[in-house]
């Protein structure tokens, strides 16, 4: 008689472990995902409300810096957290 239960022979820790790294990669991917929408709002922001003062903090640069910093940010999380449920 074959055992169907999948769990047999998995400890606690182990269970626990499998979960933390399934659940980090499931939040990368929703991280990639709402740093792409924040990209994609960014750009048409842009486009609506032109912005005069190039010298200032509020320069379109700025704002395109940090919004293409967070979308590298999103894929090197997503990178780790697929290198963590691999090892």
């Amino acid at each position: 008689m074959t055992d169907i239960n999948f769990l047999t022979g998995v400890n606690g820790q182990q269970l626990t472990v499998l979960f933390f790294k399934i659940f980090s990669l499931v939040f990368s991917i929703m991280y990639l995902v709402y740093s792409l929408v924040v990209f994609r709002q960014t750009q048409i922001m842009l486009k609506t409300i032109h912005i005069e003062e190039a010298g200032t903090i509020s320069s379109p640069v700025f704002v395109i810096l940090f919004s293409v910093l967070q979308l590298v940010f999103g894929v090197i999380l997503l990178v780790f957290s697929f290198s963590i449920l691999v090892f």
